[in-house]
């Protein structure tokens, strides 16, 4: 009996020991692991790594080049079919490319008339609604399925073409494009010609979100689900056509037009470039997709939307005027096109590669050649307006002045629709123009405008009294009081793989940590010493607490100029999830609290059911400015947090740190038996929100790949002709000057006009360094460029300059108030 009893006693303690180890295998062998990044996309992240900084280029606009490229880019990992062209679309196709080659000869150029592409909002009611005609019966026409639009959108797919992105061939390719799509609008109508978006006209809006772009009557909704516009209920291989538009990323801005427009070589804006993240034509562009998001956000399925279209002519349009300028500098353009593959980017943008577009009659270099576009079509100039022409030539926008400059915003539809009543009672004077003119609105009385608020401040800027006479004046960047601190809903496809269902999607937890936003600089709470209420820093200010501010040590990384704020303290951190195994992509934000000096929030998004086998993923999280949060992943033995990539492994082992509904992982996290408990171990990835000078990739920097071939050194290009250049010609290295840096020589002091003196070595009047940047010693906000042996001065619109990066920063820096707003 006593034998028994041991056997039994013996037997329970190896069972239980047992069942603890198992339990720690589980434990240890959890479903959700860290991974590395894609090869690819760690390549990408640490090419900008060894070009900028975070405090010179914006995280987000850096992370999602990285990850688009990746999902461009064949690679091993995928674990669904690549697309393909059916027999008939590409009979379709190949129509089509015949009747645009045929423009290319000497008598199909006397047949056709150079077709002039304008702004999409100069265009007349006539032209804006048969465009529309042509785009809405583009969609419904088939030769079988898909649609003749989709069968073209397709085209623009890295299993397709992989020759259209992430090189130097970007601008050429696209070029063809677009005739391509243009053509098949002129099977359906003759008279239509593709317009162009310029979202400059969009972007300098008190919140360029409500721009009648985004309405019924013209281009459709911007949130959500499209229903109304010529593209309304339009369904895509992802599901309905969608977008978020305003909810990140950014428009265009004047001086990143100007540093592209400015360049000379072609090699200076295009492809593997070291300054891509300052003067890059195709970087510069993902911005834009990132901003009207949805399927635009993703470049295998932005051509579903047809902002695609207008939006590229844009950057069509600012190619050209790019070659304008290196054509007056006496570069021949034709033979301009890099030979060097560090320049140029891979196999696909070799000068001498495929040119793609079922083009075998083409190459890739004959894309920057002048006859793809000369005599064939042209752009009208962007709408403008001055001092004494107030008219920006078409009654969907107005001219307002901005930091002392003139320009065309577009107006609102509201705005649009109250001038166009006004017009018909006779309240408002119309213009003599298909369009009835775009005369600023006066403001009203008492003639002081005080709804501009400083971004960075947080606080009102002082009244200005205000000529009845007029344009509106404004200050930049613009925060509007109601519409700025909207929260927007993401619409998201929930497609995976092409599987359009929320059953095909788990949900996991991400906590978010998020120090005080450094722009957030006042709440009107503070402490009370001896009586006395001390207003010199509230109560949550990290100037309160000495310790806690070197603990926390913030920085000043780069951001867009025009980010949501709250007077309240209330801020959003957006948490979004890409496939690495799979096609899809999910996003969610949570709300912060930006009073504090350290807060946390919990957001919850999907990631693609492991049910079909492993689910491979990229959890990222960033604010509305896009400043990206660094990541860090639960060691299941220690219970802490370590430095991981953000990169995702899934499986249906134990333990389940997911959960096959919200509501199921809500339960799962805080243990609703009975009074909540929070349960912090269903929480594997963590992200901190520093705002820190970090990159925030650093376990990239560490991780093992291949060795790379980017070695930075520009090579010398043929065809500078003429004496104002010389022969032989390398893309300046841009040269940082502060004012501290010792010369061999004397310092002079230099009056270069519009109120602007630098200090140079030598006289005056001896030439400038190509692409040298001077501080204006006498402005806060100026500075001056050497440009073709000249010196130019530019301001920086809503910021101030910084000496110590040679960029324009958002806020008033040093500056007076009364400086700022000069």
């Amino acid at each position: 009996m006593q034998q028994n009893i041991y056997f039994f006693k013996k037997m329970t303690y190896v069972s239980v020991c047992l069942l603890a180890l198992c339990v720690l295998f589980m434990k240890t062998d959890g479903l959700l692991q860290s991974r590395d990044l894609p090869i690819e996309m760690a390549k990408c992240l640490n090419r900008f790594y060894s070009s900028c900084t975070i405090e010179e280029e914006v995280g987000l606009s850096i992370l999602h080049n990285c990850i688009q490229e990746y999902k461009w880019k064949p690679n091993r990992e995928r674990q669904y079919p690549e697309k393909r062209l059916s027999p008939e679309g590409q009979r379709y196709l190949e129509g089509l490319t015949r009747k645009v080659r045929s423009l290319h000869t000497s008598r199909g150029k006397r047949q056709a008339a150079v077709r002039r592409r304008k702004e999409y909002r100069m265009l007349s009611a006539n032209e804006r609604a048969r465009y529309h005609n042509a785009v809405r019966r583009l969609k419904q026409s088939t030769g079988g399925e898909p649609s003749r639009y989709d069968t073209i959108s397709s085209f623009h797919t890295g299993d397709i073409e992989q020759t259209a992105h992430f090189g130097c061939h970007f601008a050429g390719f696209h070029r063809e494009y677009l005739k391509v799509y243009e053509m098949a609008l002129q099977e359906i109508d003759p008279t239509v010609t593709l317009p162009y978006w310029d979202s400059l006209l969009d972007q300098y809006m008190d919140d360029s979100a409500s721009s009648l772009m985004f309405s019924p009557q013209f281009m459709g909704n911007g949130n959500g689900e499209v229903t109304s516009g010529p593209a309304a209920n339009w369904q895509t291989e992802t599901g309905p056509l969608r977008r978020n538009v305003g909810v990140e990323g950014e428009l265009y801005l004047y001086e990143e037009i100007q540093n592209i427009t400015t360049r000379t070589r072609f090699v200076e804006i295009c492809g593997m470039t070291r300054d891509m993240e300052n003067h890059g034509l195709e970087f510069h562009h993902g911005d834009i997709h990132l901003w009207v998001g949805g399927n635009m956000a993703e470049l295998n399925t932005a051509a579903d939307d047809p902002l695609f279209w207008m939006h590229h002519a844009s950057v069509d349009r600012i190619w050209e005027l790019q070659r304008q300028n290196a054509l007056r500098a006496g570069v021949d353009i034709d033979n301009d096109y890099p030979t060097n593959p560090e320049d140029y980017g891979n196999e696909f943008h070799a000068p001498d590669a495929e040119f793609g577009l079922l083009r075998p009659d083409l190459t890739v270099r004959d894309g920057v050649r002048r006859n793809m576009m000369d005599g064939l079509y042209m752009y009208e100039p962007s709408p403008t307006c001055s001092a004494r022409s107030m008219d920006c030539g078409s009654n969907q926008l107005r001219c307002v002045q901005l930091n002392g400059n003139y320009i065309c915003i577009s107006k609102t539809l509201r705005e649009y629709q109250r001038d166009l009543e006004e017009e018909r009672n006779g309240q408002r004077p119309g213009t003599n123009n298909n369009n009835n003119g775009g005369v600023s609105r006066r403001p009203t009385f008492p003639w002081v405008n005080t709804r501009w608020f400083n971004r960075n401040n947080r606080i009102p800027s002082p009244p200005q009294l205000v000529n009845p006479e007029a344009p509106e004046q404004l200050t930049y960047p613009l925060i509007d009081q109601c519409s700025a601190f909207e929260y927007k809903p993401i619409q998201n496809s929930f497609c995976a793989n092409g599987r359009k269902d929320i059953k095909e999607w788990v949900y996991i937890p991400v906590r978010v940590i998020t120090q005080r936003d450094p722009s957030f600089t006042k709440y009107d709470s503070y402490p009370v010493r001896s009586g006395n209420i001390r207003s010199g820093s509230d109560i949550y200010s990290l100037n309160t607490y000495t310790k806690l501010k070197s603990a926390l040590n913030p920085g000043r990384p780069d951001c867009y100029q025009k980010c949501k704020s709250s007077q309240t303290g209330a801020g959003e951190v957006f948490v979004r999830t890409d496939g690495i195994s799979y096609s899809g992509t999910y996003q969610e934000y949570a709300i912060v609290d930006q009073r504090l000096p350290v807060s946390v929030s919990v957001a919850y998004v999907a990631v693609k059911t492991p049910i079909r086998g492993k689910t491979s993923a990229v959890v990222s999280a960033y604010d509305s400015c896009g400043r990206v949060c660094r990541p860090s992943c639960l060691n299941l033995r220690t219970k802490k947090y370590e430095p991981c990539s953000g990169a995702i492994d899934i499986t249906t082992k134990l333990p389940h740190l997911y959960a096959y509904s919200l509501g199921d992982s809500i339960m799962k996290l805080y243990e609703l038996d009975g009074f909540p408990q929070f349960n912090e171990n269903e929480i594997f990835l963590s992200f901190f929100c520093d705002y820190s000078n970090k990159w925030p990739w650093q376990t990239v920097i560490n991780q093992h790949i291949p060795q790379q071939s980017f070695s930075w050194t520009r090579p010398t290009y043929p065809g500078i002709e003429g004496p104002r250049r010389n022969a032989q010609q390398t893309s300046p290295v841009r040269t940082k000057f502060n004012g501290a840096t010792s010369f061999a020589g004397t310092l002079n002091k230099c009056d270069l006009g519009n109120g602007c003196i630098i200090q140079k070595t030598g006289p005056c009047t001896s030439p400038c360094s190509e692409n040298q940047i001077y501080e204006c010693t006498n402005s806060c906000n100026k500075f001056a460029r050497c440009t073709m042996g000249k010196y130019f001065v530019n301001r920086c619109y809503g910021g101030h300059f910084d000496s110590s990066t040679l960029k324009c920063r958002p806020g008033m820096g040093k500056c007076s108030m009364h400086d700022y707003m000069l």
